[in-house]
């Protein structure tokens, strides 16, 4: 019986490639979905792992933990320097590091701020180099695509952006690397704050006075001011944590956890999840019409054969099972089809992604993701009823169907 199936696939090869490919797009795009919403879930939670308490100027929460935690370019609400001063000497606090954003080289965020965020309070060594030592020098992500030795001069805001242009008077060195880690900061460069600072109040360091105007503008401040954009806080304790976030959460400051904000932002996005597991769910059912529609088709483009066969002597049950047997066939391959190119295109677009932000998407397989099994009992069940069409017909049917 195998072989009349693999010499009926030869002989219709182009349709069985047709009802073939069918099936597999559709549960390709089902599977996709569901691996591409968990990477982007799971990654994004995993990246702010390394994020215990955030402390801000008022504004929006989402925002700073876009913005710090995953360092993406947006304007943050300044913070005066003296709340650094004040969490870093809190009883509750093992140890806290101001951060300065707005400059970037390319794609990489370039992040004021002091050697314990970089070392993690001596918790994390370099992979290469050492730490900077003065304002003209720099660490870099793992992922930054320069190594110790270079130079670089900084952009004022993102590479491509409309207001973006280099601080020509400023040149960093690189001289430490950092080892990879599963977040943003993989690509960001990292610099004394006293250099951020020095550099947007060109005034105090022999800058024009455009350079005076345009860069106190920026900053929000006047020259002489020193602004920050967010603190890092690594409590001592979880009950230390809720104090401090209690302490900084009124007039005009604001603390987060980043983990919380997270959750919020998925409840927020529950619907649009929802609704890519409804946009999945129908996929897989336009997959099982298409595999009935494609077996309506198969049987009457070989009514000619079936009559013959059943000319022949084979009964109605023969070929009944011969005909149910192989559309499972074509609706088996389609399935493994449709996971592989599923699998494959969410490992590429996590990669690209990963490769934009600087932290890895996990493409995982978990328990749940068997449930997906349950479309080939459900696609063997509705081919009984096509399947049927040809059991219920008789000879003299098949024979003017086929035209014989």
């Amino acid at each position: 019986m195998l072989k009349l199936i693999l010499a009926d696939f030869k002989r219709t090869w182009a349709a069985s490639l047709l009802l073939l490919a069918l099936i597999a797009l559709a549960t390709g795009f089902s599977f996709f979905v569901h691996l591409e919403e968990r990477a982007l879930r799971l990654g994004s939670a995993r990246a702010a792992e390394a994020f215990d308490l955030l402390i801000g100027a008022t504004g929006s929460e989402t925002q700073l933990v876009l913005s710090v935690v995953y360092l993406q370019a947006a304007p943050l609400p300044l913070l005066d320097r003296r709340h650094f001063d004040d969490v870093k000497k809190h009883p509750n606090t093992e140890w806290a590091a101001p951060v300065a954003l707005g400059d970037s080289w390319f794609d990489s965020p370039i992040v004021g701020t002091t050697p314990t965020l970089v070392t993690r309070n001596g918790a994390r060594a370099l992979a290469q180099g050492r730490m900077f030592a003065n304002t003209q020098e720099a660490v870099i992500g793992a992922g930054v695509k320069l190594k110790i030795g270079d130079q670089f001069v900084p952009l004022h805001g993102q590479a491509g952006q409309f207001d973006t242009h280099a601080h020509e008077a400023v040149r960093y060195t690189v001289v430490g690397v950092l080892p990879p880690e599963n977040n943003a900061w993989n690509r960001a460069i990292f610099v004394p704050v006293e250099a951020v600072w020095e550099t947007h109040h060109l005034v105090n360091t022999g800058g024009g006075e455009d350079d005076e105007d345009e860069h106190a503008h920026t900053a929000n401040e006047k020259p002489g001011h020193h602004p920050i954009s967010a603190i890092i806080v690594k409590p001592k304790s979880i009950a230390g944590a809720y104090q401090l976030r209690d302490l900084y959460r009124q007039g005009q400051t604001q603390a987060v956890f980043p983990g919380e904000v997270l959750t919020k932002m998925y409840a927020t996005l529950g619907d649009v999840r929802a609704l890519l597991g409804k946009i999945s769910l129908a996929a897989e059912a336009l997959a099982v019409l298409i595999l009935m529609a494609g077996a309506v088709i198969h049987l009457r483009f070989h009514a000619r054969q079936i009559a013959a066969l059943r000319a022949f002597g084979a009964s109605a049950h023969i070929i009944f099972f011969l005909f149910w047997l192989e559309l499972s066939l074509l609706a088996v391959l389609g399935m493994a089809l449709g996971v592989g190119s599923g699998f494959l295109g969410a490992l590429s677009i996590s990669q690209e992604i990963s490769t934009q932000q600087g932290f890895p998407l996990p493409v995982v397989f978990e328990r749940e993701d068997w449930k997906l099994l349950l479309f080939l009992p459900i696609a063997s069940i509705a081919l009984l009823l096509p399947a049927s069409l040809g059991y219920r017909y008789s000879v003299a049917r098949y024979m003017r169907d086929s035209g014989v």
